[in-house]
């Protein structure tokens, strides 16, 4: 949220204890109640797209580079005992197919790199009972693929996260003109029946409908024209 979301939200915040606290007031009247079941529910719908846009993207991309880190080491390591073989075995063919050192590996591109250790891999799995001298392992070429899986995994996530980032931001801003909707032209409207029998609730209401604008400080209703509930 921006300052100017996060202030409207501390206000419907307010509005809402307000109003929980005081619901054998707002019962007795079926439409105010109806009206603050839509803000509630509105309400919740506004902490889930927050809690999603909350979520860091960095965190993601450094999950991703730490599992490619990983993975760039692992098929260095793999393609150096391969090369190894294939020198020894004069297969100038599988030297050009696994000679890669590990900065070989990272300056590829994100989407050509799971390919190349698939390549490295191959290399490894159609000669690995020559390759047993050499330090070569089923075992290192399993750990090898699980590496492989959660470098994949992790590659369009980044690109997920934002664009799911960017549609709750939107559902926020959706979300918080509804709010106000139901506020300006439901609640602010109904709670003139309270006056009479509970006046200090009305009063209260309208005190809580007041939110300090992040942008001068100085306290603005959120009503239109900065009209507070009359």
């Amino acid at each position: 949220m921006n300052s100017r979301q996060e202030a409207k939200f501390s206000m419907f915040r307010a509005v809402q204890l307000l109003c929980n606290n005081n619901l054998p007031i707002i019962n007795t009247n079926i439409a105010f109640t109806a009206a603050f079941a839509i803000f509630n529910s509105k309400i919740t719908a506004l902490f889930g797209s927050e809690t999603v846009v909350s979520k860091q993207t960095k965190g993601v991309a450094m999950d991703k580079g730490t599992l490619k880190q990983i993975l760039c080491q692992a098929a260095a390591d793999l393609a150096a005992l391969v090369f190894a073989y294939a020198n020894r075995t004069k297969n100038d063919t599988l030297k050009q197919q696994v000679n890669y050192a590990k900065s070989d590996v990272e300056k590829l591109k994100d989407d050509l790199i799971v390919p190349t250790c698939n390549n490295i891999k191959k290399a490894a799995s159609d000669n690995l009972a020559a390759l047993a001298d050499f330090g070569v392992t089923a075992a290192m070429l399993t750990a090898f693929q699980t590496n492989i899986d959660n470098y994949n995994i992790s590659v369009p996530k980044p690109k997920l996260t934002k664009a799911t980032k960017t549609t709750e931001t939107a559902n926020i801003k959706t979300t918080i003109k509804d709010i106000d909707n139901v506020l300006k032209n439901e609640m602010d409207k109904l709670v003139v029946s309270f006056k009479t029998a509970n006046p200090n609730f009305a009063s209260d209401y309208k005190n809580a409908r007041v939110i300090i604008d992040p942008n001068s400080a100085t306290k603005k209703a959120i009503n239109p024209k900065g009209d507070t509930p009359k």
